[in-house]
This record gives C-alpha cells, sequence and structure tokens, in this order.
C-alpha cells in the first residue's frame, strides 16, 4: 500500500484490523509505508470511537480488535466514489436518485474520529 491518504489509510487499518485482529505497530507501519509514528497516530484516532487499542509489552503487545467487535467496513475509497459520481452521470432519474443514496451512506465523508 502506498502513498494513502490519512482517511484512506485508517479505511485500510480497519479493514486489516477486522481481518487480523492482532498486529504489531512496526507490521502496520511496513505493511502501509509509513512510521511507526504515523501508525502510533492512526491507532490513538481510530480509538477515539472504534473497537481498536494498544496493548504495551515486549510479549502481547501490540495493536488489538476487542473481541468480538468489528469495524464499519462500509465506506468506498474517493476513487471509488469519483467513479460512482461519474457513472451516476448516465443513469435515468430513478436510478440516479438510487445512487445518490448509495454514495450518501457508503462515500466517506472525512469525518474526524475524534
Amino acid at each position: 500500500m502506498l502513498n494513502l491518504k490519512r482517511n484512506e489509510r485508517h479505511i485500510e487499518i480497519l479493514a486489516y484490523m477486522n481481518e487480523r485482529r492482532f498486529d504489531t505497530v512496526e507490521n502496520l507501519a511496513k505493511e502501509f509505508n509509513v512510521s511507526d509514528r504515523t501508525i502510533r497516530y492512526d491507532i490513538e484516532a481510530l480509538s477515539c470511537s472504534l473497537p481498536i487499542y494498544t496493548m504495551c509489552g515486549r510479549h502481547g503487545g501490540g495493536v488489538y480488535m476487542v473481541e468480538g467487535e468489528y469495524a464499519n467496513q462500509g465506506y468506498f475509497s474517493s476513487k471509488q466514489t469519483s467513479f460512482l459520481q461519474r457513472i451516476m452521470e448516465m443513469l435515468n432519474p430513478e436510478d440516479k436518485a438510487i445512487m445518490q443514496i448509495i454514495l450518501k451512506i457508503f462515500a466517506y465523508s472525512g469525518v474526524r474520529l475524534c
């Protein structure tokens, strides 16, 4: 994963953590091609409103998703949103209204998490 914007990286981190449930800061930094500090800031921001947390320690330390919890994955990336907006212009009025509702629900708004 190269050069994702912060909000896009947050969405990808959540997808990754939903699947893996645990990882280290170092591994996440490598996975997303950012510094350890950036991942720590990302996790801090995400943990304000989502079931993700960190634990310190050599054995058992790392980033965790709360057991039995899953973060909402229902967002399109900015590229997906842009693509759907272009397609929407070709739709008939009824289908266009449906697409607008879909985009309103699933297009990432960039709202601060904390």
